[in-house]
């Protein structure tokens, strides 16, 4: 198969989520048989580091009006009201971005955002090339207006070519039946070279001697994260420390909360740090943190506190990755990341008292940590690597490019199936 031009379609070039996923995707795609071309609607870090790795980057600047438009404004007002308003701007910028893919020759749209999903499909149609999207969010009502989530699970069925997913569970929420399953595959994100950089941890005994055993959480501020359950964890902790129910050679515990407030979340960053103020001695904020390997470095146990199902779990194979032991969430994809009491621990979603037990089990025994930690090593490097995110999607590009899934699907409508579209 002669090199294929891949479009990457994105509305935001903030370097978060999705965004940071895409580029450990490009930063593996296989150069001899796919050259990638970004369309982004602003100039911002992803555009950067994209760059960097010597990717054409197109800049395709997009009505304010429609890129601001935050999700959980989508009800049927909102709806109503930005197809009434935004409506013609979306086919104008989806024209543009089918006049770029003519431009580069593209052989298909690779569609990263729910937003480019839409204008990204339209502008498939406009040039007639295959449209993937890829979902990264789940589409429930948990996040979405019940109007924007029936729109988009009906949408999914017929406007892309296929669907990519960040696991399991976002792909069953997009699809709570099997109709439509059958042109989606599942592709977990993966971790770039750089976030590989890690010696294997240590057997461990004891924390003593340490100055401080340091327990981190990573995400951005914001309630759905549960920076909230974290510190009500703490405050049981320190009650435990005052029973005695903690080893008494164990240094002093310190926490460590990095991200950032984002999307209008200012107004829970300060109710959680003032929630935080009886153990605020023990708690650093840090802000959004740039260099996260090198602050995983400084850690000795992570946890991830998200109160409603997290679609993938991407700082949970981070942590995993950096050899330390990982307290998540039991909730969409992070089940599918953790074995139970083996590669991590999972606790219920929203639940500080499980949260400080499970704490408290690996300050109570550091051996136990180190082992939970060493398998979660050896596990993030045998199932969540970029490269091997990039052979799923690599794999579904072929066939897309060859026709053999327009042909599969033709001879399963023929047959009697559903098909592909």
């Amino acid at each position: 198969m002669a090199k294929k031009t891949i479009l990457y379609v994105d509305h935001t070039a903030r370097w978060s989520g999705g965004e940071i996923s895409l580029g450990r995707l490009l930063s593996a795609l296989n150069p001899e048989l796919f050259r990638p071309v970004v369309a982004l609607a602003e100039e911002g870090p992803l555009a950067d580091r994209l760059r960097e790795m010597t990717i054409a980057v197109h800049i395709v600047p997009m009505d304010d009006t429609v890129r601001n438009t935050r999700k959980d404004s989508l009800d049927f007002g909102g709806i109503t009201r930005k197809l009434f308003v935004a409506g013609p701007q979306i086919m104008q910028y989806a024209a543009k971005i089918a006049a770029l893919a003519r431009q580069e020759n593209a052989d298909l749209l690779h569609c990263n955002s729910l937003k480019s999903d839409i204008y990204g499909a339209i502008a498939g149609k406009m040039c007639k090339k295959p449209v993937i999207w890829h979902v990264r969010d789940f589409i429930d009502p948990t996040y979405l207006p019940q109007t924007t989530v029936v729109a988009f699970r009906s949408a999914a069925k017929v406007l892309p070519t296929h669907i990519l997913t960040n696991s399991q569970a976002t792909l069953e929420c997009l699809f709570p039946t099997e109709s439509g399953r059958e042109k989606a595959t599942v592709a977990h994100n993966g971790l770039a070279e750089r976030d590989l950089l890690f010696d294997e941890p240590a057997e461990r005994t004891t924390w003593a001697g340490q100055d401080a055993v340091r327990i981190g959480l990573v995400g951005r501020l914001a309630h759905w994260k549960g920076q909230h359950v974290l510190v009500e964890a703490v405050k049981l902790l320190k009650a435990d420390r005052r029973a005695g129910r903690l080893p008494d050679d164990l240094p002093p515990v310190r926490f460590l909360i990095a991200g950032g407030a984002l999307f209008g979340e200012e107004d829970y960053e300060a109710q959680v740090k003032a929630q935080g103020e009886p153990v605020a001695h023990c708690i650093e904020w840090l802000g959004a943190v740039k260099d996260i390997p090198a602050l995983l470095a400084k850690l000795d146990i992570m946890v991830h506190t998200s109160v409603t199902p997290e679609p993938f779990g991407q700082v949970v194979i981070e942590g995993m990755a950096a050899g330390l032991p990982v307290i998540a969430t039991r909730g969409g994809g992070v089940p599918e990341i953790i074995t139970e009491g083996k590669t991590g621990m999972l606790t219920p979603m929203g639940d500080a008292a499980a949260l400080a037990v499970a704490v408290r089990s690996l300050l109570c025994d550091p051996a136990k940590a180190a082992q939970i930690g060493r398998a979660g090593y050896h596990e993030a490097r045998a199932r969540f690597t970029s490269h091997k995110t990039a052979a799923v999607v690599e794999n579904v590009y072929s066939r897309l490019l060859s026709g053999s899934e327009k042909k599969q699907g033709v001879m399963e409508m023929l047959a009697g199936g559903r098909g592909v579209f």
